[in-house]
């Protein structure tokens, strides 16, 4: 009785786990959230919004308050001179006193609108230029964590199989030991046997290796803490057929994006430096008040008084500069072409790497058949090999080595999908990056300020 209450009591008492269960759109959701270097880019996207606003700042007017409070001592006795003031600033005088001066400047740049307005245009471009860096640096952490995920999942896969190989070639040991011992078989076989054991023993031990190895990267990038028992939710390969045949997907990449806002900006920078000919032309207006007094400094504050006003339009017209605006303009042209080349260079670098992951996909594909097909066949020969080991015409030894084949071939396979699905992911990426962010749920990343 006491007996049945405890097993009753095991079964019907769910069992607690530590094991967590990781999933990918999980792993890149933490990684969005937590990588150092997309945060680097985002700090670069608000410096570049500070800069932008700095430069846009330009093109309001200017007003500035300005005060001096000075004792003025006079080292020339002679009776006739007086005071001496240029734009209504003290220089001289007949007498020792304190003096105090406060003038109002409003100052604004007409010219700013045919010069500085296109070097505001060039910092705002820059602005999208990190944005679109960013983006870039995310889909190189993504790019990444598709790799990790994908090998942890294969190592995991692996490990699950090895056990069961294992627990086959012991099976499989035994036996030949026993026959050994009985004088059925050499002992080179049985000493086989247990070279196979320790060769997937081995392995084993290097698959899980490259587990822990996997997921301490993982957790760099993720912010979260893994553990081998941690289980991972293999990739389920979905098919892209849509995707493989997608045309000019090579211009919709956020790299080529980047290089492309790049180029016109240096385009804007290059009008900025053609208008750099034309004349500067302002219009400003001064008020001054100001008050002296031979006593104290605080009569001199009191006596504050109106005193004038000037406004006025002032224009340089550049003349000769030895050549510094010809030799920007020279640079300039140089830094279009140069980035038109780089522009080129990244429509071909991503063109390249979705022709290489398509063909890898179609091998990939193929393979994964030929993989079904054969463990199709190893099943068919292991449920002969069962039958004619009950039947007493094969060893149970031979059956357990079919087994074992039987389950090589089933991890094979099982690791070929999840490549094979790593590689959707990655078309994915590649492809239709905004499809891929969205499913991500990180449209909210690498945002520009607001």
């Amino acid at each position: 009785m006491i007996l049945y209450l405890i097993i009753l009591i095991h079964f019907t008492i769910p069992l607690s786990s530590n094991s967590e269960e990781l999933s990918y759109l999980t792993a890149v959701r933490n990684t969005l959230k937590h990588s150092a270097r997309i945060k680097v880019k985002e700090e670069e996207i608000k410096i570049a919004e500070a800069e932008y606003r700095q430069q846009f700042a330009a093109l309001y007017p200017e007003v500035s308050l300005n005060s001096k409070i000075e004792r003025f001592g006079d080292l020339d006795n002679r009776d006739e001179q007086s005071t001496v003031t240029i734009s209504n600033e003290v220089i001289g005088g007949n007498q020792d006193s304190w003096r105090s001066s406060v003038y109002a400047l409003g100052q604004y740049r007409l010219s700013n609108w045919y010069k500085k307005d296109y070097e505001v245009s060039y910092y705002e471009k820059m602005q999208s230029t990190k944005v679109q860096d960013c983006i870039v640096e995310v889909k190189n952490v993504c790019r990444e964590l598709i790799d990790l995920y994908m090998n942890a999942g294969i190592s995991k896969i692996r490990l699950r199989f090895h056990e069961k190989i294992l627990t086959c070639l012991e099976g499989v040991y035994k036996l030949k030991q026993k026959a050994k011992a009985k004088g059925e078989i050499s002992e080179e076989e049985m000493l086989k046997a247990a070279a196979d054991l320790s060769r997937v023993r081995k392995e084993a031990a290097a698959v899980r290796r490259g587990l822990l190895e996997n997921f301490a990267r993982m957790a760099v990038m993720t912010g979260e803490k893994y553990t081998e028992e941690t289980s991972i939710i293999p990739f389920d390969v979905e098919g892209v057929s849509s995707l493989t045949t997608t045309e000019g997907s090579e211009t919709d990449a956020p790299e080529y994006k980047a290089r492309l806002v790049e180029l016109e900006a240096l385009r804007v920078k290059a009008k900025s430096a053609e208008n750099a000919d034309w004349p500067d032309i302002s219009i400003y207006a001064r008020y001054d008040y100001y008050g002296d007094s031979q006593r104290s400094l605080d009569d001199a504050l009191h006596n504050l008084r109106t005193n004038s006003y000037t406004t006025g339009v002032y224009i340089s017209l550049p003349l000769i500069d030895g050549g510094l605006r010809a030799w920007k303009k020279r640079q300039n042209n140089a830094e279009i072409r140069h980035q038109e080349q780089i522009l080129r260079a990244a429509g071909e670098k991503n063109s390249q790497e979705v022709n290489r992951l398509q063909s890898g996909y179609a091998e990939l594909t193929r393979s994964v058949e030929q993989y079904r097909k054969l463990l199709d066949q190893y099943e068919k020969l292991l449920q002969i090999s069962s039958k004619a080991g009950k039947l007493g015409e094969r060893n149970d030894a031979e059956v357990l080595s079919m087994e074992k084949e039987k389950l090589t071939i089933e991890s094979e396979l099982l690791t070929s999908e999840q490549i094979l699905a790593g590689y959707e992911k990655k078309l994915l990426l590649e492809q239709d990056f905004e499809r891929f962010i969205a499913e991500s749920k990180g449209e909210n990343t690498c945002q520009p300020c607001q």
